[in-house]
């Protein structure tokens, strides 16, 4: 994939700043059974390239960056009479080669496994552990658990938590330049988070609703004292996010328009209370407070389907937006479809992080393929 793009206000607040990607992705995957369990190995590749120029005063600055991504894993799956468990291992290697960031590697080795048991006809519950080594921060561990119970035919109640674990990217580590100073000696971010909620299932209708909480850690994001200062990457000492999320899926929603296949939407709030140090930060209190969205599914002539989404949203620092996006497809045989996708179909103004606008009105034209050579 090839893209050239302008990148006005995406890194830091400057107009002139324009940006060139190639990407390639490679993917390989197998299925086998062997010794009672379900084994999947599988390996992916990912290599980005990009050049990015941006205008400070009078002169023109230009990175240039390649990172590659070599990652190797190993699943099993098991089903018995006590239940379903799922183990693995895997191995990453991350590597980068920048006229900014400069040269770098790093890698990880992981182990996980996961068990789901059922408590007779209505009670299943799940727990698992995961242990990844990484070369430059030793070995991190996280657990999960998780409940679900049937209360009625139609109604399920389920809760869950589970720890999670981010090592600070490159660009937070080796940023630099005269309005952003990265930090080599940054702390991974550790969280926890919690969630209930009721299913409600009967026929063609789905709904739900659930509340969260997620405590984390050392959230890393960029800051400053004062707008005179440069940014700052650093670890905030910690972050409270509570809220809540709505959701309904009718199918088939009326029987005298069979080409309405379905409709859908939902509603989220979020609240976040952060311990930022009396400092301004670029991205923490610039998540959505509230969204609500939706999605309808048609079929036209019995072959071209098309899917139209719109969202609207509200930050937590009040900047509000409504986006729509729409997208058809044609299967022009078994193995091939060709598709039409446009983002941001009214060419909306908005917001989406930091100083960052997003793109205008964005037409994608694809084809996808698929094949299967072990038949």
């Amino acid at each position: 994939m090839d893209k050239k793009f302008g990148a006005s206000r995406y890194y830091f607040d400057a107009p002139d700043q324009k940006e060139h990607t190639r990407s390639f992705v490679g993917h390989v995957a197998l299925e086998s059974h062997a010794l009672g369990i379900d084994w999947r190995p599988q390996w992916s590749i990912n290599r980005h390239e990009d050049t990015y120029r941006y205008l400070y005063g009078t002169s023109w600055y230009q990175n240039d960056t390649d990172t590659t991504t070599n990652s190797f894993q190993l699943t099993g799956n098991k089903e018995s009479r006590l239940g379903q468990t799922t183990f693995g291992v895997g191995y990453e290697r991350e590597e980068i080669d920048s006229s900014s960031l400069g040269d770098h590697d790093r890698s990880n080795r992981s182990l996980f496994v996961n068990h789901k048991l059922p408590l007779g006809d209505r009670v299943t519950i799940g727990g698992g552990l995961s242990a990844v080594h990484y070369s430059d921060w030793g070995w991190e561990y996280w657990p999960g658990m998780d409940a679900l119970v049937t209360l009625t035919p139609h109604l399920r109640w389920f809760s869950s938590a589970a720890k999670s674990f981010r090592i600070p990217s490159y660009t937070e580590m080796y940023y630099n330049t005269p309005t952003n100073i990265g930090d080599p000696d940054l702390e991974a971010e550790e969280a926890w988070s919690y969630e209930t909620g009721l299913r409600w299932q009967q026929k063609r209708l789905t709904m739900s609703a659930s509340v969260f909480r997620r405590d984390a850690d050392n959230l890393i994001d960029w800051a400053r004292a004062s707008s005179s200062e440069p940014w700052q990457v650093q670890n905030l000492s910690e972050t409270t996010t509570t809220g809540f999320e709505l959701t309904a899926d009718l199918r088939r929603p009326f029987a005298a328009l069979p080409w309405f296949n379905r409709i859908a939407g939902g509603y989220s709030y979020l609240d976040r209370d952060v311990d930022s140090k009396g400092l301004e930060s670029r991205y923490t209190l610039n998540n959505l407070r509230h969204q609500l969205h939706g999605s309808i599914y048609l079929t036209w002539f019995n072959t071209v389907e098309q899917v139209i989404k719109a969202r609207w949203q509200e930050r937590l620092l009040g900047d509000s937006s409504w986006v729509m996006d729409t997208r058809l497809s044609y299967p022009l045989t078994d193995q091939v479809e060709l598709s039409v996708e446009v983002s941001n179909l009214f060419d909306e103004d908005y917001i989406e992080s930091g100083d960052a606008p997003m793109p205008g009105r964005w037409i994608m034209v694809g084809m996808r393929m698929e094949h299967s050579f072990l038949e």
